[in-house]
């Protein structure tokens, strides 16, 4: 993808496909400059499955 044009869409699309998105961060740990996070989301489509 490139520029604005094409980025915008992507998401807007794949959540209209994804409802009730949700986002889970979860910092693992960190030390000096590094940092271990874990990223988790969880959605349920148009057919009502997660």
């Amino acid at each position: 993808m490139k520029g604005r044009e094409q980025i915008i869409p992507f998401p807007t699309d794949k959540w209209k496909e994804q409802l009730g998105y949700k986002l889970k961060r979860e910092i693992w740990s960190f030390f000096d400059n590094r940092i271990a996070v874990l990223f988790q989301y969880e959605y349920y489509n148009t057919d009502g499955h997660l």
